[in-house]
């Protein structure tokens, strides 16, 4: 995953926290199972580092509440908290980990599940945060949506996910690999989100801290503003709206610096994507 993110923005600073799991290997299938506790202590860990942005490529199924009967008797003194499941307790620590992270406007990233069976109110970290979580679903190599992935209402966009090459190392013999599924798409859209901020903060600091440059670098730390710099990057004639046809920005503008002379006109181009990209984001 830290591989995909720094393809797409090499300047990143990464923070990568291995999170608990364990795969079931039974005939014709592999089940790979998340650990809540895990995870909820590596989201505590990434609000302790001050962390810009949270990719979490992996689901956990929430736990399905069974009805019982029980004799109706009354235990002065009983805390209710006693009565979970470590299962239980792990789950309300991960939901407040995601509900500390969002009171701390910090961008959250997570993949679709990759089972067409399961929505995402069913899972988290979705779920806990579904009005401020960016759901990263899987797309085919040309753009199409993964027909396996869940409920697609769910899902906020669709980035890359089918034979997905890893950066090549010129140092290594190996092949170069490829990976499949929503967890490096979401992977790739968290790297696609800093590198936003990041082209923000260049030309806020080449600009001396000038606005709007200064305000916009703060806003794109909501989610509903990183949104909208990714619905910026659609024009109007492309058909899918949540598959992003980052070659048409990204890729004029790549072409436009290169070819530009000295540092002032390479700025001013970035700005100008900088521009595109901000254009109508919301007060914080």
């Amino acid at each position: 995953m830290a591989n995909m993110i720094a393809r797409i923005n090499p300047w990143v600073s990464l923070d990568v926290m291995k999170i608990h799991e364990s795969t079931n290997h039974s005939p014709g299938s592999k089940t790979r199972t998340i650990y809540a506790e895990s995870a909820a202590r590596a989201i505590e860990g990434a609000i302790i580092r001050k962390a810009d942005i949270i990719s979490m490529s992996w689901t956990i199924r929430k736990l399905v509440k069974k009805a019982a009967v029980v004799p109706n008797v009354l235990v002065a003194g009983t805390d209710d908290e006693h009565k979970k499941s470590p299962e239980e307790m792990a789950m309300n620590a991960l939901q407040r980990a995601i509900e500390k992270a969002k009171s701390r406007n910090i961008l959250m990233f997570c993949s679709a599940a990759d089972d067409i069976q399961l929505l995402g109110r069913e899972s988290l970290p979705f779920s806990a945060a579904s009005d401020c979580i960016i759901c990263i679903g899987a797309a085919l190599p040309k753009g199409q949506r993964d027909p396996t992935s869940e409920d697609f209402n769910t899902i906020s966009y669709f980035f890359p996910g089918n034979q997905v090459a890893e950066a090549r190392n010129p140092r290594s013999s190996k092949p170069v690999e490829y990976h499949d599924g929503s967890s490096v798409s979401t992977a790739l859209a968290a790297g696609l989100a800093s590198l936003i901020i990041y082209c923000t903060n260049v030309v806020k600091t080449y600009y001396d801290d000038s606005r709007p440059f200064t305000d916009w670098a703060l806003k794109l730390r909501n989610h509903k503003n990183m949104r909208t710099a990714f619905d910026n990057i659609n024009y109007q004639d492309y058909e899918d709206r949540k598959f992003l046809p980052v070659w048409k920005m990204f890729g004029d503008v790549t072409e436009r610096i290169n070819n530009a002379q000295g540092e002032e006109k390479k700025i001013l181009e970035l700005e100008t994507l900088v521009r595109a990209l901000c254009h109508k984001l919301e007060a914080d």
